[in-house]
Formats: structure tokens, C-alpha cells, sequence
């Protein structure tokens, strides 16, 4: 989480995933067409300081946001570690 996003974060949690989505729509679109997938969520095993709390509702809201700029061919995918290796496993 960029230490910008974290303190955002801190002080209004509302207004940071407002930010995430700003950042989703501005990067989708500026790379829209040149993209063969996104990356959407990456890493939340490890990297869960937004998800803490909220449920699968705010991960898949980002999917949505990226879905709706990308539009309905590119993928879009959820990254973490360890997930084919383990067989999907908990790896903790």
C-alpha cells in the first residue's frame, strides 16, 4: 500500500476507496486497448490494510470498476501467492 493510500487511509477510509477506484478508472483508461489483463487485485494474503473488515464486497466493487473501463474481453485477474502450489490451500 503506497504510504500516500495508507494515510489517506488512516484519517478517512471512505475517501481512500474512493481513491482506489479513481486510480482504477484513470489507469484503465489510459491504458485501455493496450492492455491484454489487468491485475486487479494483487497480493491481499499479504497486502490487506483496505479489505480488513469489509467483506468480498469492496474486491469485487473493484473488479466491477475495472470491468466497466476495460470493457468485456480483457481478463481480469487475482493475484496471490502460493495459490496453485498450495492447491489453494491456506498457506499461513
Amino acid at each position: 500500500l503506497p504510504a500516500s493510500l495508507r494515510a489517506l487511509h488512516e484519517r478517512d477510509a471512505a475517501a481512500a476507496l474512493a481513491a482506489v477506484h479513481a486510480h482504477i478508472r484513470d489507469v484503465g483508461t489510459a491504458t485501455a486497448g493496450l492492455i491484454d489483463e489487468w491485475d486487479v487485485l494483487n497480493e491481499p494474503y499479504t497486502n490487506h490494510d483496505l479489505l480488513d473488515g469489509r467483506g468480498a464486497d469492496l474486491p469485487a466493487s473493484w473488479f466491477q470498476t475495472a470491468r466497466t473501463v476495460l470493457g468485456p474481453t480483457v481478463p481480469l485477474v487475482f493475484n496471490d501467492f502460493g495459490i496453485i502450489e498450495s492447491g489453494g490451500a491456506d498457506t499461513a
